[in-house]
């Protein structure tokens, strides 16, 4: 406003010096309404909201046709992503599934919207062959396909032997117990060590996954089975929760019941546990055998375990309270 600027207007009896004053005071004003302009103008700008992100909507099917699954992803999405959502929907592990567009083969870590990938594209699944994991002194893992024998990826990382190695029910990961008494999981697809279990005082004979994959039992001759969150912050884990073996006998085993609330230990004093998980208590013990015990496992549908042992013998241990089979 008028008032608002700092020029004096003198007083109206001079005419032709009061119409330049009103000039000079307009001038002022539309200056400073620039400014004001320009201010609203950076202050607008940074209110702005960002663009909204490209949503792709995809198809997939087979190569005869059938549909896969039907994909809601960003734009600067991977074709990793792509993968692991065919994953969930078909139980199909990524390293099983080569995405096609175009005719083309898409790479892992391609962006889909730098490769062209449009809303409303179909991509093929082509499904290769199965894989099989190794363990070995050398300390090295290798998954294979089957098929050809050809070694697709090798996890490296440990400092002595690999005793077991084992994929998640998912197929994403590995999992692999050694004698430098950690175990490890591993991204299959990339080879990339995930995390490490740090807390056992000697080698690990065993490392397997709950039957949801969410969490990993190890046994190791320190004479503990540990259980361990598979996933969570951070590359170096500790355990969750233990079970200990009396004497702290070696422990060559442990396995998940198939509804995860039991585990099953296999120790060198030639008894077989059955522990809670919910609690750590052992709640059934399996004496019998003339040797070590070696291997513990649930029957598929929980209702018995069977045992194997150095004594040469394998025993059936059945009912809610585990009781020998003698035929």
């Amino acid at each position: 406003s008028l008032a608002s600027s700092s020029h004096f207007v003198p007083r109206a009896h001079d005419p032709r010096a009061a119409a330049m004053a009103v000039a000079a005071a307009e001038e002022a004003q539309a200056s400073c309404d620039a400014a004001d302009a320009v201010k609203l103008e950076g202050l607008g700008a940074k209110n702005l909201k960002r663009p909204r992100e490209d949503i792709l909507r995809l198809s997939v099917t087979t190569l005869a046709g059938d549909s896969v699954a039907t994909l809601t992803l960003s734009a600067s999405a991977c074709v990793r992503e792509a993968k692991q959502r065919v994953a969930e929907a078909i139980n199909l592990p990524p390293l099983r599934q080569r995405l096609v567009l175009r005719g083309a083969i898409l790479s892992t870590d391609d962006v889909l919207a730098d490769i062209g990938v449009k809303d409303g594209d179909t991509l093929t699944l082509v499904k290769t062959s199965r894989m099989v994991l190794t363990a070995s002194e050398d300390g090295l893992a290798k998954l294979w396909n089957i098929e050809s024998g050809e070694c697709v990826q090798t996890l490296s990382g440990h400092s002595d032997g690999v005793h077991m190695a084992t994929l998640s029910p998912d197929g994403l990961c590995a999992l692999t117990a050694s004698e430098d008494c950690t175990a490890r999981l591993w991204k299959v697809e990339t080879g990339e060590c995930m995390r490490i279990f740090v807390g056992h005082n000697a080698a690990l004979c065993s490392a397997s996954f709950s039957p949801d994959g969410l969490l990993v039992l190890t046994a190791s001759e320190d004479g503990t089975a540990h259980v361990w969150k598979r996933f969570g912050r951070g590359g170096n884990v500790r355990p969750w929760l233990s079970f200990h073996a009396p004497s702290d006998v070696a422990l060559w085993s442990a396995s998940f019941s198939p509804d995860s609330a039991l585990v099953s230990t296999a120790c060198a004093d030639k008894v077989a546990r059955v522990w809670k998980l919910a609690n750590s208590k052992c709640v059934h013990t399996c004496r019998g055998h003339g040797g070590a015990v070696l291997s513990a496992v649930f029957a598929p549908d929980g209702s018995g375990l069977l045992t194997a042992s150095s004594d040469r013998t394998a025993r059936l241990w059945c009912g809610q309270n585990f009781t020998y089979q003698t035929r």
